[in-house]
């Protein structure tokens, strides 16, 4: 019997050995991410398991020097993705994460991400979303597990307060909040 294909998320991992550098926080964080999504998928039966876990490896793509273009990580790991071929719920799973929407706004970038990479709008992926997105949350730079609080604080001690991340995480904070009390909800998570 011949091997099945290799999963999303196994693709996933090899990419981020070979274009975020070795040892660093963004690749200890962006692991740590997927390894958290693999967790609450398996043990929660959360609709398109494997697509989930590669958003959640792939959710800092962005950062990579090879992926670099807008200097707005979730739209250019986006764009990076979708010039590699891979499927557009993917590409916008990574688009979208974080709230990224407000992001981009603040950055002037609004326009070019909604026309891109329209936010996913079916329940299963709004929940994909939810989950890459507590999984990031929860997750801090350095790839440590987190409350939310402790990550937040982590953001706004790393970044100045009127930089454009800072004012972003800020704004988005409820929405944030909200998500991950949704996913802890659904995974009776504590």
């Amino acid at each position: 019997m011949a091997p099945g294909p290799v999963p999303l998320h196994h693709e996933a991992v090899d990419m981020l050995h070979d274009i975020l550098t070795p040892g660093s926080d963004r690749l200890a964080h962006a692991l740590a991410v997927g390894r958290r999504a693999q967790g609450v998928v398996a043990a929660h039966q959360f609709p398109h398991p494997d697509l989930v876990v590669a958003a959640a490896y792939l959710h800092d793509v962005g950062y990579a020097a090879a992926a670099t273009d807008t200097g707005m990580h979730q739209l250019d790991g986006a764009r990076y993705l979708r010039g590699l071929g891979y499927e557009v719920d993917l590409c916008r799973l990574v688009a979208h994460h974080t709230f990224a929407l407000v992001e981009a706004r603040n950055k002037g970038l609004d326009g070019a991400l909604e026309a891109e990479f329209p936010r996913p709008s079916t329940p299963d992926l709004d929940a994909a979303l939810d989950v890459v997105s507590f999984c990031d949350l929860t997750t801090s730079h350095t790839g440590e597990p987190v409350t939310v609080d402790e990550r937040f604080a982590g953001i706004y001690d790393r970044y100045p307060a009127d930089h454009v991340v800072t004012r972003t995480m800020r704004e988005v904070e409820p929405l944030a909040r909200r998500a991950v009390e949704r996913v802890r909800v659904r995974a009776s998570l504590s």
